[in-house]
């Protein structure tokens, strides 16, 4: 499990600090160079489905903040 979460740290892409919720849309917006209020109408659009929203769920848990710091892992952590 430890290889998974260096890998996902390796590849670079984080949760931004520009969060409204989880950081997830200005991590997208940092890593692609665009604005966040257009990552943000981006994901309100998807987010009629109910698949974005378990997407974006699973990017949240599994993407590190800007500290390096996964949810995933650390709940697994805690027990």
């Amino acid at each position: 499990m430890t290889t998974l979460f260096s890998s996902i740290r390796a590849s670079g892409f984080h949760r931004g600090p520009d969060r409204m919720i989880g950081g997830v849309c200005g991590g997208i917006a940092r890593h692609t160079n665009t604005s966040a209020g257009f990552v943000r109408l981006l994901t309100i659009l998807l987010a009629l489905t109910v698949v974005s929203w378990f997407v974006y769920l699973i990017v949240w848990v599994l993407t590190p903040d800007e500290l390096g710091s996964i949810p995933l892992e650390r709940w697994l952590a805690r027990g």
